[in-house]
């Protein structure tokens, strides 16, 4: 029977996994992706909302994002707010629907978003990290047994080492996704 500590862990451990993979798609690749924009603020009648609440996102091909928006209004504040988001792109209105082209990458800005990536799996780990510590305390205070309190530190580790072989997975997708040209 699993304890209530290791339970936890693996939701705490599973909730920043899930954060770490959503901060990695919004990543730009040399692919066009929705989740690149989808987040972005719009000011929309004096309210911040996301573009995926405003609009459709789709993907046109692998070069260029579409968004129809539902209403005039939106097509031009999401414009805007693509054009000052500082991700270098220029969205081209046409009525409701902007056609976002995607500039093909630089080496430099391959290299500058791998090391963002690795910055972003490196914080999960630490985040991980840090939940096993929490843990292990929460261990050491609540087990009497020296051999219960021994068994489940070990049942941690293993489960911090999985989450972690995990991210550094999920960096090597994603430094592959960068570097394919």
């Amino acid at each position: 029977m699993e304890s209530e500590q290791i339970k936890k862990l693996k939701e705490k451990c599973q909730k920043a996994e899930e954060y770490f993979l959503s901060s990695l798609k919004k990543l730009r690749t040399g692919r066009a992706n929705s989740a690149l924009i989808e987040d972005i603020s719009v000011n929309y009648y004096g309210t911040q909302t996301p573009i995926k609440k405003l609009a459709h996102i789709s993907v046109a091909d692998p070069r260029t994002l579409m968004v129809q928006a539902f209403d005039h209004q939106a097509a031009v504040e999401i414009d805007n707010a693509i054009r000052s988001s500082g991700l270098g792109l220029n969205p081209q209105r046409d009525g409701l629907i902007l056609r976002i082209p995607l500039p093909p990458m630089t080496e430099e800005r391959r290299k500058e978003l791998f090391k963002k990536a690795a910055k972003l799996t490196e914080e999960a780990k630490v985040e991980v990290r840090r939940f096993r510590k929490e843990a292990l305390a929460e261990i050491k205070e609540l087990i009497p047994g020296e051999d219960d309190r021994k068994r489940l530190e070990k049942e941690v580790q293993k489960i911090i080492e999985e989450f972690e072989r995990r991210f550094d997975e999920e960096l090597k997708k994603k430094e592959k996704e960068i570097f394919e040209v």
